[in-house]
C-alpha cells in the first residue's frame, strides 16, 4: 500500500507538470489538448476549470461529425483513433467527479453535450455478439469504457450489459501467451501490436475496476504479467498507457518504473501533455482500487 501511494504521489506530480507545461499550446478543436482542463479535474477539483470541461465536451460533440469520431491529434501530430474516446472519457470521469460542485449551468451544460460526444463511441454495440478486428481492439475497448461509464452514472442496465458482451468478447479471445488480442506477425509490427496491447490494457483496468468484475481484472493481471516477461517497455518511449496496470503489483512495479522514466527521459526531464493526461488518468483510478 505504501507503494500504491507512492507512485500515486509520484504520478500527480508529473501529471500537474506536464499540464503546466502544456498551457501555452494552441489547442486546436481535433486535438487532444482540449482534454486538459478535465485531466486537471482529475487531480484536483479546479473551479477554473469547470468552463473548459464545457468546452471540451461541446468540442467533442461538434467534431464528431455524422455519427464518426475524428482521430485526434496529439501534440507532435501523430493521429490515432484512440484519441478521441479516450478524451472523451476524461471527461465523463471529470464531470462524474465534480458534478456535485459545477455551478447548476454549468452543470446542465456538460449533461446537454454528453450524448452527442457519445454517439459516436457508440458504434462498438457492434461488437456485443462477435470479436472485433484486432486492429480495432484497444479502439472498441475505449469506446465500451465511455459509454460504460455514462451508463453507471445515469444507472442506465441496458447499456451495461451490452458493454458487457464487448469485453468478454475480447477477453475470451487472447493473444499468445495470455496477451490482450492476437498477433500476426504477417500484417503487423510488434511495437505497433505491443503499442495497442498496452493501449487497450489501459481501458480493461479502467473497466474492471468500474464493474467490479474480478474475470476482468484477473485478464488484466495476465496481460500485464505477459508483457512484464516479453516487453521491453523503452520501445514505446512517451506513451505510459497502462501504468497503472503494472504499479498495482509488486512483482511488476518495474515496468512501471521504466515507463515513466522513458516517459520522462523522452521529453527531456519534462512531462509530454499526452503522458501527462495518461498519468492523471492512472491516479484517479489508483484512488478507486
Amino acid at each position: 500500500m505504501k507503494k500504491l501511494i507512492r507512485y500515486r504521489q509520484q504520478l500527480a506530480s508529473l501529471a500537474e507538470q506536464g499540464l503546466d507545461d502544456a498551457d501555452g499550446l494552441a489547442c486546436d478543436s481535433d486535438s487532444v489538448l482540449i482534454g486538459i482542463p478535465a485531466a486537471r479535474l482529475l487531480l484536483a477539483d479546479q473551479p477554473d476549470m469547470y468552463r473548459g470541461l464545457v468546452e471540451g465536451l461541446n468540442r467533442l460533440g461538434v467534431v464528431a461529425v455524422d455519427g464518426q469520431a475524428p482521430r485526434l491529434s496529439d501534440a507532435g501530430g501523430q493521429c490515432r483513433d484512440v484519441y478521441y474516446p479516450f478524451v472523451l472519457y476524461l471527461h465523463l470521469v471529470a464531470f462524474g467527479l465534480r458534478y456535485e460542485t459545477l455551478p447548476v449551468s454549468l452543470w446542465g451544460a456538460c449533461e446537454a453535450a454528453i450524448p452527442a460526444a457519445l454517439a459516436p463511441v457508440r458504434a462498438c454495440e457492434a461488437f456485443s455478439d462477435r470479436m472485433p478486428p484486432p486492429q480495432f481492439v484497444d479502439t472498441v475497448l475505449w469506446q465500451a469504457l465511455c459509454v460504460f461509464k455514462q451508463a453507471k452514472l445515469l444507472a442506465r442496465d441496458i447499456d451495461a450489459e451490452w458493454v458487457g458482451g464487448v469485453v468478454h468478447q475480447i477477453i475470451s479471445h487472447p493473444g499468445p501467451g495470455g496477451s490482450l488480442h492476437p498477433f500476426d506477425m504477417q500484417t503487423v509490427g510488434l511495437d505497433v501490436w505491443t503499442c495497442r496491447e498496452l493501449c487497450g490494457l489501459h481501458a480493461l483496468v479502467e473497466l474492471s475496476l468500474l464493474a467490479g468484475t474480478s474475470r476482468w481484472m484477473e485478464r488484466v493481471d495476465q496481460i500485464a504479467a505477459y508483457h512484464f516477461e516479453h516487453t521491453c517497455s523503452s520501445s514505446l518511449v512517451n506513451w505510459p498507457w497502462a501504468v497503472h496496470a503494472f504499479a498495482r503489483h509488486s512483482h511488476a512495479c518495474s515496468f512501471a518504473d521504466q515507463q515513466i522514466q522513458d516517459a520522462v527521459t523522452h521529453g527531456g526531464g519534462r512531462m509530454g501533455v499526452l503522458g501527462a493526461m495518461l498519468f492523471a488518468s492512472a491516479v484517479k483510478s489508483m484512488y478507486d482500487r
